[in-house]
């Protein structure tokens, strides 16, 4: 495209949809290779009259290289279609965008063509395989500097560089240590003199000698760690080993766990901790004794295995005990040779707490209540007032806040039924106390230091108060009016 110097010595170059030729009058469009100019200090474009060239390579200014068309067009600004067009610009990739009298020309560049951006000279050069491609950095100071293959003169250090083309000037350049005694030297790989025990070495460059420089014992069993007997000249053999995989030993030199104790015949009747303040035993392996029973102690209290010694034909019950104020162990829970899971004690341990809560209980029957009467204090019928609250009590769909976080609220799953604080002012309204009602909860609470009241239902109680509610009214022996 004619590129040519107008008012104030600018440059300009052709860009928008039509012009008159100077040479013959007619109109060039253009496909002729020819359009209105841009000022490339300015990015505006200004109708101009020139005669078409043909094959010339045209130059433009563009305020940017895009797929997404600009809010505010200013008439006479030209833009560079991207890849994947949108909009006004749908269809139209890697043609010139000019916008003029409210309204959209798109051209075709020309092989040769060149784009750039008014605002950052970035430039872009369209080749003859009809691409676009990124043009060459501008002089002076910029960002299009990816990489430099062909300096002759090496980058100063305020350059980024080194200042030397060589290993010695570089050294020289960033002041690096070379020979001599220096201080950034951090490793050593060509000494012929063993560096003494005073500078962080043996003394010696065997493994003899430098058993002997560091009083260690001249031979041991392999495993065994050695031992320093306190005596000026005398070594010796410790009874702790460690096999090299993290597997440590006592009185043995082949431990086949993470921690293995060999008591011999003799019974190994404790683990001792001294200052165990802050101690944590975190593993999922047991400590092992012989004898008839066969004791393991986890993390949290003593796990009983009842039965032969023999593993491979083991079948006894496992039990897990804890520490009781004052010292002794009480059961907790067994695993008897069937699976069967059973508590310690009778109707005394909670499964979950207010605070840490289970999640979901999946289980092939429901679950069995003890409703012996032997059990029970009769007191007679329900009052009727607790009976009406239960029929005040609003039923809800709801949705979990915690589900709602978890999976967002188009995903979390509608519920239905009462609510604790509902059946709770229900019974209020109707001069019920709620906290003497089995039906209804309260629990202290603690999350994040944070002390609260977490409200809960039982709903197999407040169902059969709401059933039986229901029955007696249709029976005609309730009489019922819904609050006001």
């Amino acid at each position: 495209m004619p590129v040519s110097v107008g008012p104030a010595g600018r440059s300009y170059a052709i860009v928008s949809n039509s012009f008159t030729n100077a040479a013959s009058g007619t109109v060039i469009s253009p496909s002729d290779g020819n359009a209105a100019h841009t000022d490339l200090a300015t990015g505006i474009n200004t109708a101009l009259t020139y005669a078409p060239i043909d094959g010339q390579r045209r130059m433009m200014g563009i305020q940017a290289h895009t797929a997404t068309p600009p809010g505010s067009p200013a008439d006479g600004q030209v833009w560079l279609v991207a890849t994947g067009g949108t909009g006004v610009f749908a269809g139209k990739d890697k043609k010139y965008a000019a916008f003029a009298a409210a309204s959209w020309t798109f051209f075709d560049p020309l092989p040769g063509d060149k784009a750039i951006v008014v605002s950052t000279r970035q430039s872009f050069l369209y080749d003859a395989a009809g691409v676009w491609q990124p043009g060459n950095a501008l002089a002076g100071a910029n960002s299009d500097i990816t990489s430099l293959a062909g300096l002759t003169t090496a980058l100063s250090v305020g350059q980024g560089g080194t200042g030397g083309n060589t290993q010695a000037t570089a050294r020289t350049g960033l002041g690096a240590a070379a020979s001599g005694a220096n201080g950034d030297i951090t490793a050593l790989g060509g000494l012929t003199t063993a560096l003494s025990i005073a500078q962080g070495g043996t003394g010696a460059t065997t493994a003899a000698g430098i058993r002997t420089a560091l009083s260690l014992p001249a031979a041991t069993t392999v495993g065994l760690l050695a031992r320093y007997t306190g005596t000026a000249g005398q070594q010796g053999q410790s009874q702790i080993s460690e096999d090299g995989s993290g597997n440590v030993g006592v009185v043995t030199a082949a431990p086949d766990g993470r921690f293995t104790v060999n008591a011999g015949s003799a019974a190994l009747t404790s683990l001792s901790v001294l200052n165990p303040t802050g101690f944590q035993l975190a593993t999922y392996h047991y400590l092992t004794t012989g004898g008839a029973s066969v004791v393991r102690r986890p993390l949290s209290g003593v796990l009983h295995k009842v039965g032969s010694n023999d593993f491979s034909n083991y079948q006894g019950t496992y039990t897990i005990q804890t520490t009781v104020p004052g010292g002794a162990m009480a059961d907790r829970l067994s695993i008897d040779p069937s699976g069967h899971i059973t508590p310690g004690a009778d109707n005394t341990q909670n499964f979950g707490s207010a605070s840490f809560r289970l999640k979901e209980l999946f289980a092939g029957t429901s679950i069995i209540n003890t409703s012996d009467a032997a059990e029970k204090k009769a007191l007679g019928p329900a009052d009727d007032d607790l009976l009406r609250a239960a029929l005040d009590t609003e039923m809800v769909a709801y949705q979990w806040l915690a589900a709602i976080e978890l999976k967002g609220e188009d995903a979390a799953r509608i519920h239905f039924g009462p609510t604790a604080q509902g059946f709770r002012d229900a019974c209020l309204a109707r001069g019920v106390d709620p906290t003497r009602i089995a039906a209804y909860c309260e629990d202290e609470v603690t999350e994040d230091g944070t002390t609260f009241i977490r409200h809960g239902l039982r709903l197999d109680q407040f169902d059969r108060l709401l059933n039986h509610a229901r029955w007696l009214v249709y029976r005609g022996e309730l009489a019922y009016a819904p609050p006001a």
